[in-house]
């Protein structure tokens, strides 16, 4: 089985509010493709997630905290 990995960024997932319509159309073009290939999905964090870095980064904050508070905006 082959595997695919896509990198989703996060402003086409929330580009002001969340596009169900998009995300919908990925959905199925997915599943038109999964008894063959395996789908690893990588989504950013997109405008929320600079967001809170920019402010992290006021902080000082370290690069870890910069990329575990962008990880986890989306949680």
């Amino acid at each position: 089985m082959e595997k695919i990995v896509i990198s989703l960024g996060g402003s086409l997932i929330v580009p002001d509010k969340i596009d169900y319509e998009f995300l919908d159309e990925f959905k199925d073009t997915i599943r038109k493709h999964y008894k063959t290939h395996k789908f690893i999905v990588v989504a950013g964090g997109g405008s929320i997630a600079r967001k809170y870095i920019e402010a992290l980064k006021k902080e000082k904050k370290s690069k870890n905290e910069l990329s575990q508070a962008g990880i986890r905006v989306q949680e």
